[in-house]
């Protein structure tokens, strides 16, 4: 078994379609995408334009409620979601979401943010902080991703022994998370 070394430092896990990983990408989308999308709200409202609020948005096909839970990170939100948002308000859909590196830090933090046992979810503490989760993201961003099954032990001990200490929280905290994430998603392939 994996100790989830290798995924946190060589692989792209962010890209995964594994449930667990996917939310936390998805959560970490959702404070920058409501903030960006409020600034045109204002500028609709001052013009008497629409839309000027989410709940005008289910021009879009999504109820209310559905809107809600993906700006609290409680349901994905969709690309087509997010490409009617942008042409809704006439913006670009790049600018509805984060830079990479903050974006993956944040998908890090609220990673290393719940354990869970069994089908619960439990708060627990990050044991990092956001600058040190931006310092590991550009350190695995430094390099080709590569798949954390191929990559030997003692080339991990190598990476880890050269890296900063952040980069070391970080992936020693996501690491066996990243483990449990991997082996849900080749249960579901078996």
């Amino acid at each position: 078994m994996n100790d989830g070394l290798t995924f946190a430092l060589f692989d792209y896990w962010w890209a995964w379609n594994a449930p667990r990983t996917r939310k936390a990408v998805w959560t970490a989308l959702a404070p920058h995408f409501g903030g960006v999308v409020e600034s045109p709200f204002g500028v609709n409202r001052a013009a008497g334009r629409k839309p000027s609020s989410w709940s005008e948005l289910i021009v879009l096909g999504r109820t209310e409620q559905t809107i809600e839970r993906g700006l609290a990170g409680k349901q994905n939100m969709t690309l087509e979601f997010i490409l009617g948002v942008a042409c809704l308000l006439n913006i670009e859909p790049s600018c509805l979401v984060p830079n990479r590196v903050p974006w993956v830090a944040s998908a890090a933090t609220l990673l290393a943010s719940q354990e869970r046992t069994g089908n619960k979810v439990f708060p627990t503490v990050v044991g990092f902080n956001r600058a040190e989760a931006e310092e590991y993201t550009r350190a695995v961003l430094s390099k080709p991703p590569r798949d954390g099954r191929a990559v030997a032990r003692g080339e991990v001990d190598d990476f880890l022994a050269r890296c900063p200490l952040a980069v070391r929280k970080v992936a020693v905290r996501i690491g066996p998370i990243l483990a449990a994430c991997y082996d849900s998603m080749t249960e579901d392939t078996e």
